[in-house]
């Protein structure tokens, strides 16, 4: 891994593991039972040496169907515990199962993150969530002049293919 020169004068957490530490640490099988996903969005989901010192860690935080206001105060209680072991800013959003974020941002973000924490079930959790977002994604960008796909669908087609979906 080539990390950046000043790696050591950044905050923790810098690296993809480093937040799978702390999340490991904080998310045990007795504590955030109900939360089956968790994924990086943002700077840290992208290339290594993008993020910078003051890059907050966004976090996106997959739940099942049903818990209402207990998924909202999960997800602020674990930020707090997040932030309290890191210097670091964290942004976390929850996800319900099939719910579709209502933003193209955070659909984009939800599609390009990278899963750092699953439970038993949380695979199929990210695997239809991410199909339903593709749905959405490919309804929005089909341009109906010329039936066919605009360029962002079809980056989106052929990423979902080499998935394998």
């Amino acid at each position: 891994m080539n990390l950046p020169q000043d790696y050591w004068s950044h905050p923790y957490p810098w690296t993809l593991s480093e937040i799978k530490e702390i999340i490991e640490r904080v998310v045990t099988p007795f504590r955030y039972r109900e939360i089956l996903w968790i994924g990086v969005a943002g700077s840290f989901a992208r290339v290594l040496g993008e993020q910078d010192p003051r890059s907050t860690v966004r976090l996106i935080v997959g739940f099942p169907a049903d818990g209402g206001n207990y998924q909202e105060r999960a997800t602020k209680n674990l930020r707090i515990e997040l932030e309290r072991l890191s210097p670091r800013k964290f942004h976390v959003v929850h996800l319900r199962d099939l719910a579709i974020p209502t933003s193209p941002q955070a659909r984009r973000e939800f599609w390009h993150s990278v899963t750092v924490f699953e439970r038993a079930g949380g695979e199929q959790w990210f695997k239809r969530n991410r199909r339903r977002v593709f749905d959405v994604e490919r309804h929005f960008f089909w341009r109906d002049e010329e039936r066919a796909p605009s360029p962002e669908i079809a980056e989106l087609t052929e990423m979902f293919s080499a998935l394998g979906h």
